[in-house]
């Protein structure tokens, strides 16, 4: 699964993409890995975030349990957005990045797509 944020870019009238994130199911576990790249320009805006909090609904939805990811140790404002969104956070030795956790939590139909749509 891949999400892409586009701009449009007026001079050449085409659209650019700014940001992307993908969440792809382990077959071993019963837990989706994510990812997520914004621009250096379109950095601190809150797509970022928005992207997180439409893939961890997308993998609720699925009923894929646990979304994991990791993070550079250098990108504290990326693992404060995963500890604002319930992950939990915390160094792997072995792989010298932090990893980011949430549970697997049940898909709630009520709650679904009360996120923000607009980045």
């Amino acid at each position: 699964m891949a999400l892409v944020v586009e701009r449009l870019d007026r001079r050449a009238q085409s659209p650019s993409i700014v940001a992307v994130a993908r969440l792809v199911r382990r077959r071993a576990r019963p837990e989706a890995e994510f990812a997520i790249l914004v621009s250096d320009g379109y950095q601190h805006r809150g797509i970022g975030s928005e992207l997180l909090r439409r893939l961890v609904e997308i993998a609720r939805r699925e009923r894929w349990g646990a979304v994991v990811g990791s993070i550079l140790r250098e990108n504290a404002a990326m693992q404060e957005v995963c500890r604002n969104l319930g992950f939990t956070v915390r160094f792997d030795p072995v792989e010298e990045v932090m990893e980011a956790r949430l549970a697997g939590v049940p898909y709630d139909e009520r709650t679904a797509g009360a996120t923000q749509t607009g980045t």
